[in-house]
């Protein structure tokens, strides 16, 4: 138990991604958030820039006011970064520079938990940038 040799699809022994059918709309919300948080874990970016992509806003309109929102929205802005970074590819770009003006919507409301996370998405996003790390730095 606990030991998988193909870390991007969740199948062991008490679950079974392939054979698995989601009883509500939410349960596969959640299945697709935390598959998403062991693929960083896991440092496959790309895969799991494509989940990013696939489920864009989906959770988001499920959980309308959930307080999982706020650490989904910035993780996908992570993975979105992390996957462009890696690589180079405007696909994951374009959406990731979406999220950070969602969060400052989130700050203008006053949500403690966001600034943190808001100016380390700007970080990331300034350091795609090329020759523009004392931004980067500067963000951060």
């Amino acid at each position: 138990m606990g030991e998988t040799k193909n870390t991007s699809l969740l199948q062991e022994e008490y679950f079974d991604e392939m054979n698995w059918t989601p009883v509500n709309p939410t349960e596969r919300g959640h299945a697709m958030f935390l598959k998403q948080a062991l693929q960083v874990f896991f440092c496959e970016w790309e895969e799991a820039g494509d989940l990013a992509l696939s489920r864009a806003d989906e959770y988001e309109k499920l959980l309308q006011c959930h307080c999982i929102l706020q650490t989904d929205i910035p993780v996908r802005g992570m993975v979105l970064y992390g996957a462009a970074r890696k690589t180079g590819k405007r696909k994951y770009r374009k959406p990731a520079k979406k999220i950070p003006k969602r969060l400052k919507d989130m700050v203008k409301k006053e949500n403690p938990n966001i600034p943190p996370m808001y100016h380390l998405l700007r970080t990331e996003e300034a350091a795609l940038r090329r020759n523009k790390t004392d931004v980067a730095t500067a963000t951060f």
